[in-house]
């Protein structure tokens, strides 16, 4: 495993630092367009097969930090695939700060236990360059062939709430409402009311559409729902805040259910609400205070 420091990369590392806040690519270089008003660039595009960095091995570290007004938070992140492993330990003295999270298993055996480990619908995600994320993939999405992989699921725990009440209480708030045909209709802390339509299998998937959108209490509700779809934990409240009950069920993202067997401390961002109850591989520092220190590694 490679190790570099936040700022002391040079070019000749082959490893870009992104002006969004992303650092990608290894070994060849990766393609990034930028607009001719340089207002703008464009990074790879994973559902495009004629991409120019179709056949470049590349990977994300996130991260925002503005001195003294936003704490530094960064993450490893597999929402739109993975590419490689990483680890990030991010230091702080002055607070005593010291994490490393990632996955410190080398890439083969990353590619050989997502092969042995997920269901027949996830297996073609998989290739030489990287392992693609089902909301990356034309597969999961609207048309493909495994667009009604959560479906079931979704159906299932529409019908059971029109029939039960909802209730959901985290973080010092309570959700209730119930279903009428295709809306959850509920009140948050007692007000509202407000409402969630039934998210399609793709919605739930890329953690979109009817689960995105709305006031901020219903997009609120519509993250919480992605993340019980895709943990396989939507039709019973009382697990969506248990760790222990995820990804026990038959129908689930097998992709984010293996990613985090292999992350340390079972941590890992495979989809776009993976922070929900703390499951992320998400650093952040206490105070806007600089970190002392960010050590990338890479493996291979």
């Amino acid at each position: 495993m490679v190790s570099h420091r936040l700022g002391a990369l040079r070019e000749a590392d082959a490893i870009a630092v992104l002006v969004d806040g992303r650092i990608a690519e290894l070994g060849s270089p990766l393609y990034i367009p930028v607009s001719p008003d340089d207002q703008g660039w464009g990074g790879p595009d994973l559902r495009n097969p004629n991409d120019p960095n179709t056949d470049v091995y590349y990977d994300w570290y996130e991260y925002t930090y503005v001195f003294g007004q936003v704490a530094f938070g960064g993450n490893t992140t597999q929402v739109d695939q993975f590419g490689f492993p990483m680890t990030s330990r991010l230091t702080q003295t002055s607070s005593g700060y010291d994490t490393t999270r990632g996955i410190t298993l080398t890439r083969a055996q990353v590619m050989s236990q997502y092969a042995a480990s997920v269901g027949a619908a996830f297996k073609p995600l998989q290739n030489t360059y990287r392992i693609i994320a089902p909301r990356s993939s034309d597969l999961f999405l609207a048309g493909g062939s495994q667009a009604n992989h959560l479906q079931s699921t979704i159906d299932q725990t529409w019908s059971y709430y029109s029939t039960h009440p909802f209730r959901l209480t985290r973080l010092g708030e309570t959700f209730t409402g119930g279903v009428s045909g295709t809306t959850l209709t509920f009140t948050k802390n007692g007000a509202g009311p407000y409402a969630l339509q039934k998210p399609s299998s793709p919605d739930a998937v890329a953690c979109a559409g009817a689960l995105a959108s709305g006031s901020d209490p219903e997009k609120q509700l519509g993250a919480e729902f992605c993340a019980a779809f895709n943990r396989g934990v939507a039709l019973d409240t009382s697990a969506w805040y248990a760790p222990s009950a995820y990804y026990t069920g038959g129908v689930k993202n097998d992709y984010a259910a293996f990613l985090h067997t292999v992350g340390l401390d079972r941590r890992a961002y495979a989809f776009p609400y993976d922070d929900i109850d703390d499951q992320s591989s998400v650093q952040i520092l206490g105070n806007a205070n600089p970190p002392t220190g960010l050590t990338l590694g890479i493996g291979w």
